[in-house]
Formats: structure tokens, C-alpha cells, sequence
């Protein structure tokens, strides 16, 4: 039995109990952002992230079984006992008390999202087809006002007598009691199933954009990411706003028909032409509404690239005086999105506008129509009464559909976005599946001829390139930028796939692999690291989420960047925010990019001219650190110094995506130095 005030601190024990296997770096990623403080609710989010389902229950603790066990025995929101063993519930408690058990969920494949939307909505089929049979029964209830208008002009002022208004009064008033405790019931259920598509699918459209292969989100631009996630706003609001109202008042049209043809007969015709005049006006309007809609939507889109291109790149802009330049084709482009948004929303107004007509010359002509059939006693005043209440219920939903027709369709345009990205094969494919485990990797890396471009009018990154890496062997790259240095590191790293060849770690090709495990067992040390908004002590972690206050330290200081930590304010607690570096230095930023790297035990170690502003005495630590791993780890360091690359047993040179020489260090700078002579 164990007893905690964190629910945190037995996660890693209940987990072991219940059969759960895994690297730890998997139990830190599913808890709550670090340093917080988990409660009951954050303790069962986190259990679902780790595959297994909570139930939670009352029940007297001696009635719990030894299938139950473990159990977490919830005092309240912020502690709880861990039951591991029967025998540990021996007591005379005599008040229930809530009990938490455990159930392994089905290990699923992986994840299909391609039709994420449909998916969800089959999950909530009963709640919506009560849903649907509340839209009926308002629908039968609302008739009750319009009968009753009927039976006032045919029977009481025929009459000439008030009998029995006050009954039909009563009846009136308790239906229309019913229809607002109906349509609230309704609402809250189609506000339940709303809130739930806008939970589900925006953190599915979340979880697929992180885990997207980078082929699929470096070649795109930030503002094309962005609109990926606005495509979503549209499928969110339609689920959440009116409109879905609408979708289920579209079944009491029917209703107020077939009302309509009872009451009034042959008057009927009117409505059915005018709703095949509407289906008639959306078929030929939607083409050219479609067309427009897209040109709008792609020039919008360009125009927030410009934009966003502008606010990074403004000090260069200003330097190259370009300022009259940038801001006449900024004016053309605004031209050009305010002409399609105007093409647009003109014919979305022009079909609004005939909508609105055909609705009301329907009710005219049902007017006039009805006149005569009265004036032929084809039916009584009552019944014209009610029919003008029913030709409105009926036309209204039809006015308002196609009004909203731009809207519907950038509804199905932004469904089809998003089941589009959702279909396609995320990275986490494997961990979905159960598929977590990695081979313990010696450090071995081969390249047999490997080749990549990444565009089919691009020149090839890499092309036909043959290496062999021996464990323990520290390796430099040397080459022009642009020479494939990067491309050749990043390629070992999973994040792109050759268009030919292999890579192969331990003999093994890297497509086997887990991608995220094999990054995960790498360290990476880019040329400019980035930082998130947290402490340094967060930033540190982020690499290695298990990692304890002594491999910080250590990490620290093998990067020259504990004193620098030392001097600021709040130490490792020193909040970082990513775009205002006043609170830590260019140098301390580069040094914490190396401690990072660091903090990974890793038999891989890639730097990508991660060195090359350290300084005289940061360079020895560099150095000894090279000479540290060497024999033990492989390492690989793209750059430019040629003292950094005397440092390495074997150097390559890259020209153009080929290498081209390969051999010691000396041999090659003198081959290359011959060359330039």
C-alpha cells in the first residue's frame, strides 16, 4: 500500500503492476506539462494516454476483490492510496469510498483518420437519432398554434360563440411549453455532440500536424500550415453555431408538406414548384460560387504569405530599400484577393437576394392561390390562415440554406482538407500500434547509394553517395553550403526518405525503424537550436525528460555553461520566452544547445556546424568532449573549421550532393588545398 499526495509519484509503480512495458521516456511524455501537479482527473487522462481505461466506482473497501487490484483508493482530488495486494484491504472501514481500477484497452492498429468526421459521428449515432426524433415530435407539437388558429376562424367566429376557446387556449399553451422544453433538450444534446467533434477533431488535426513525416511540413509554408488549421475553424463552427440546427429542422419541412397538402390540398403545388425553383438556383449558381470561393480562399492565403514574409524579413527589406518595391506588390496582390473576394461575395448576395424573393413570391402566390380556392369553397378561411403559417415554415429553412450557401460549401472544401490530411500515414503509426521497441544501436552507419532531391525540378541533395561508418569513429563533413552536409545528417535522423538507396544503422535500414525511437536514441545538435517558452531547466528536459539535477549539472558544465546559468537571476529556473533573448545571451544560447545534445546518452551524436561561435576556451571543452566519445560513440560533425575537422579519424567532402573524397583528415585538406592551387 501506498500512500502519495501526487498521484505522479505512483504512476511508474502502477504501471510496472499492471503489465505496462516501455521506455520511461513515454510515461514523462503522457503527464501534464513538468512541474505540475497532478490531480485525479489529470491521473485518468494520463492512464488513457498509456493505453489503459479508468473506471471509477463506490464500493465499502472490504468488498473489493483481488481482481480489482491494483486499485487507487481517492481520498480527493489531490491524494490517494495505491491497493497493490488483498490482503492490504483488511479493514473495518464501514463508509464507501471511490475506488479507481484499471482496464487495458484494446490495443488498436494504427490510427485511419480518413474519415475522422464520419467516424465520430457513427460514435454518437443513438444521441443523434435522438436528436433526430426530438426534431420530430417539435416538429408534430408546433402544429398546435397553427390548428388552433384554424379553429378560431373556422369554428369560434363562425360561430359567433367563445366556447371552448379557452381548452384550445390551454392546449396551445401546454404544447408550446413542450416544444421549448423539447428544442432545450435538443440543443443541449446537439451542443454535447458539437463540443465533442470540436474536442475529437481538433486534437486529431493537432496530433497529425506533429506528427506529420517533415517531408510534408518543411516544404510548406507557416501561412499554409496555418490555413490547414483554419480549414478546421469552418468544420468546428458548422458542428457549434446555427447551422446544425438547421440540418435537423430540415426533416419538419416534410411535416409542414404534408400538413400543408391535408389542410389545403392542390395548394400544395405551390411549395413543391418553389422548392424545385431552389434546387434548380443552387445547381446553377454553385459551379461559379464554387469557382470564385476557391480563388478568394487561394489569394487570401497568398496574401498572408506576403505578410508573414514581410514582418520576418522587415530589418532586410529596409536595408535594401526596398520599401516602394515591397509595397506595389503588395498593393497588386490586395488587388487581386479584394477582386476575387468581391466576385464572391457578390454572387453569394445575388443568390441570397433571389432566395429571398422566391420566398416571398411564394407566399404571395399561396396567398392569391388561396384566395380563390376560398372564394370557390375549396377550403374555409381557417385553412388559408394556416397554410400562410405552414408556406412560412416551409420556405424559411430553404431561404436560409441557400444564404448560406457559401458557407456549406467552404464546410465541405474545409471536410475534405482536413480528412485529406488526416489520411495521411503519420509517424507515430508504430507507437499506436504497440510497435515501441528499438534495438540497442552500436553506432554503425551506412549509405549505399543513396540519392535524394526534394522537388522534381530541383538538382539532387545527395546523389549516388556510398559511406561506411565504423562504430566509434568521429567523422567530419566538409563542403560548401548547399553541398548536402545537412541533408546527409538528417537523413540518418529518419527525417526524409532517399528516392533511391539505403541507410542503414547497424546493418539495419533506418525505415524499419520506429522513426520516433530512432530520433529519440540520436543526439541531433542543429546550427541554431530552438527554445520553447519555460524555464532553462524546462528547455534542458526537453531532451531528456528523465534526466535528474546531476545530469544537468553535468551537462552544464561539459558545455561551459554553468557558471554562465550560475550569474542569472533565477538559475535554471530563468524563464525563457522564445522571442525576446534579453534574458540569455547568443553564447549562453549556443552552449545550452550543446548541453541539451549532452544530456542524451546516445551511441549516435550529429552535429551540424553546432560549434562554430564557442570561443577559444568553450573549443578546448568541445574538443575534450569529441576526444570523450570517441571509441564509444560514433559522432558526425558538418563544418567549416578545419581544426574541428583535424579532430575527426576520417573527413568527407561533399560537392554538389556527391562525395567525393573520403580518407584522414590530413590526406583530404591536401588532396583539396592541391586542387585549389
Amino acid at each position: 500500500m501506498i500512500e502519495t499526495q501526487n498521484y505522479s509519484d505512483i504512476a511508474e509503480t502502477l504501471l510496472k503492476i499492471l503489465g505496462w512495458k516501455g521506455q520511461a521516456r513515454r510515461i514523462y511524455e503522457a503527464m501534464p506539462e513538468i512541474n505540475k501537479r497532478m490531480n485525479a482527473e489529470d491521473f485518468k487522462n494520463f492512464m488513457c494516454r498509456m493505453g489503459f481505461k479508468s473506471i471509477s466506482r463506490s464500493t465499502y473497501l472490504k468488498n473489493l476483490k483481488e481482481a480489482d487490484l491494483p486499485a487507487l483508493y481517492v481520498h480527493d482530488d489531490q491524494s490517494c492510496i495505491l491497493i497493490t495486494d488483498h490482503s492490504q484491504v483488511q479493514s473495518s472501514h464501514d463508509k464507501k469510498i471511490k475506488i479507481l481500477t484499471f482496464k487495458k484497452t484494446q490495443n488498436a492498429s494504427p490510427k485511419i483518420y480518413s474519415s475522422i468526421v464520419r467516424t465520430e459521428i457513427e460514435r454518437f449515432m443513438p444521441m443523434l437519432k435522438e436528436i433526430f426524433l426530438l426534431s420530430m415530435i417539435i416538429g408534430l407539437i408546433s402544429l398546435a398554434p397553427i390548428l388552433y388558429n384554424r379553429s378560431i376562424y373556422d369554428n369560434v367566429i363562425s360561430s359567433g360563440s367563445s366556447e371552448g376557446v379557452h381548452t384550445l387556449l390551454a392546449g396551445v399553451i401546454i404544447s408550446f411549453c413542450a416544444e421549448m422544453w423539447l428544442r432545450n433538450t435538443r440543443n443541449a444534446r446537439l451542443a454535447f455532440f458539437g463540443g465533442r467533434i470540436d474536442h475529437y477533431v481538433s486534437c486529431s488535426v493537432f496530433e497529425r500536424l506533429l506528427f506529420l513525416p517533415p517531408a510534408f511540413t518543411e516544404r510548406a509554408t507557416t501561412s499554409a500550415q496555418i490555413a490547414r488549421l483554419r480549414d478546421f475553424e469552418s468544420v468546428r463552427e458548422f458542428f457549434t453555431g446555427p447551422l446544425a440546427i438547421l440540418l435537423f429542422e430540415f426533416p419538419l419541412v416534410l411535416i409542414y408538406f404534408l400538413a400543408l397538402t391535408i389542410i389545403a390540398g392542390w395548394l400544395s403545388l405551390v411549395p413543391a414548384t418553389l422548392i424545385a425553383a431552389y434546387i434548380g438556383l443552387i445547381m446553377i449558381m454553385s459551379p461559379r460560387i464554387r469557382l470564385f470561393s476557391r480563388l478568394a480562399a487561394n489569394y487570401t492565403t497568398k496574401r498572408h504569405e506576403f505578410l508573414l514574409e514581410t514582418v520576418t524579413k522587415l530589418r532586410d527589406l529596409r536595408l535594401a530599400g526596398m520599401e516602394d518595391v515591397w509595397t506595389e506588390r503588395f498593393r497588386n496582390l490586395s488587388d487581386q484577393s479584394s477582386h476575387a473576394s468581391f466576385r464572391s461575395a457578390y454572387l453569394a448576395q445575388v443568390l441570397e437576394a433571389i432566395s429571398y424573393g422566391l420566398m416571398i413570391g411564394g407566399a404571395c402566390a399561396t396567398l392569391s392561390f388561396g384566395i380563390i380556392m376560398v372564394i370557390d369553397q375549396i377550403i374555409s378561411v381557417g385553412a388559408l390562415i394556416a397554410s400562410m403559417m405552414l408556406i412560412w415554415r416551409i420556405l424559411a429553412p430553404l431561404q436560409i440554406a441557400c444564404a448560406s450557401f457559401t458557407r456549406l460549401q467552404q464546410l465541405v472544401s474545409s471536410t475534405k482538407q482536413v480528412e485529406k490530411l488526416l489520411s495521411i500515414q503519420p509517424e507515430n503509426a508504430r507507437q499506436n500500434s504497440g510497435i515501441r521497441t528499438l534495438p540497442s544501436i552500436k553506432g554503425a552507419i551506412s549509405f549505399h547509394r543513396v540519392s535524394i532531391k526534394y522537388g522534381p525540378d530541383m538538382e539532387p541533395a545527395l546523389l549516388g553517395v556510398n559511406l561506411d561508418i565504423k562504430p566509434g569513429k568521429v567523422i567530419a563533413i566538409k563542403g560548401s553550403n548547399g553541398s548536402g552536409k545537412s541533408t546527409l545528417l538528417k537523413l540518418i535522423l529518419g527525417l526524409y526518405q532517399p528516392q533511391a538507396g539505403s541507410v542503414r544503422i547497424d546493418n539495419i535500414d533506418i525505415r524499419q525503424f520506429d522513426p520516433l525511437l530512432l530520433r529519440q536514441s540520436i543526439s541531433y545538435i542543429p546550427q541554431h537550436g530552438d527554445f520553447f517558452p519555460g524555464s532553462v531547466r524546462d528547455n534542458l528536459l526537453f531532451s531528456n525528460p528523465s534526466a535528474t539535477e546531476e545530469d544537468i549539472h553535468a551537462a552544464l558544465l561539459e558545455s561551459c555553461a554553468f557558471e554562465d546559468v550560475s550569474l542569472l537571476k533565477d538559475k535554471l529556473d530563468t524563464y525563457i520566452q522564445p522571442d525576446n533573448y534579453s534574458t540569455i545571451s547568443f553564447s549562453l544560447r549556443q552552449k545550452l544547445n550543446l548541453a541539451r545534445a549532452y544530456m542524451r546518452k546516445s551511441s549516435i551524436y550529429l552535429f551540424d556546424e553546432a560549434s562554430y561561435s564557442l570561443g577559444k576556451d568553450n573549443d578546448i571543452a568541445f574538443e575534450k568532449k569529441i576526444n570523450q566519445l570517441r571509441g564509444r560513440c560514433t559522432v558526425i560533425m558538418a563544418t567549416h573549421r578545419e581544426d574541428h575537422m583535424r579532430l575527426a579519424d576520417q573527413l568527407l567532402f561533399m560537392n554538389k550532393g556527391e562525395l567525393t573524397h573520403a580518407g584522414p583528415p590530413d590526406q583530404v585538406l591536401h588532396v583539396l588545398k592541391g586542387k585549389k592551387a
